[in-house]
């Protein structure tokens, strides 16, 4: 089962040598990561960002048992364990997926994870329009044109919405 969890600040490595010690078993750990490319002092470098800042899923077998699970509560470097996460085992997996066929050769999420593509049907996630379903038919700089029935209308970008 996956579980999502917040580790506390600059203590990712130390939650997970100790989360490997206590469990013991297969463990699947997984956080979409970005790779920035900046300057600094006329040098090109690059910055790995974590795409969840301080969250991290762990897939065990063993997270299926809630009383195993609550041992877990008190591991150093770990902030908490999200809630829920029994129901949304569908969604994380669809965003872990979702996630992974972006990748590129060292793990680093591509570009195009974050591309909206014309004439392709999405689905909002916030707003008035919650779950709607909708089809891009233009592209502006702040907005897009949108189908949404047989009703034409622009939105603005800052709406979350999901491919579908």
């Amino acid at each position: 089962m996956w579980i999502a969890v917040e580790c506390k600040k600059n203590n990712y490595q130390f939650f997970i040598k100790h989360l490997k010690k206590k469990i013991k078993d297969k463990l699947v750990l997984y956080y979409p990561k970005l790779k920035i490319e900046k300057f600094y002092r006329n040098k090109k470098i690059f910055k790995e960002v974590n795409l969840i800042k301080n969250y991290v899923f762990c897939y065990s077998k063993k997270f299926d048992d809630k009383k195993y699970l609550n041992n877990f509560k008190y591991i150093r470097g770990l902030k908490y364990i999200l809630s829920g996460y029994h129901d949304s085992q569908n969604q994380i997996k669809a965003f872990i997926e979702k996630c992974r066929n972006k990748e590129d050769n060292e793990g680093y999420l591509l570009p195009s994870f974050f591309d909206v593509e014309i004439n392709k049907k999405y689905k909002f996630d916030s707003g008035p329009f919650l779950n709607h379903i909708f089809k891009v038919v233009e592209i502006n700089k702040n907005k897009f044109k949108i189908v949404m029935g047989n009703k034409v209308t622009t939105v603005k970008k800052n709406y979350l919405i999901n491919a579908l």
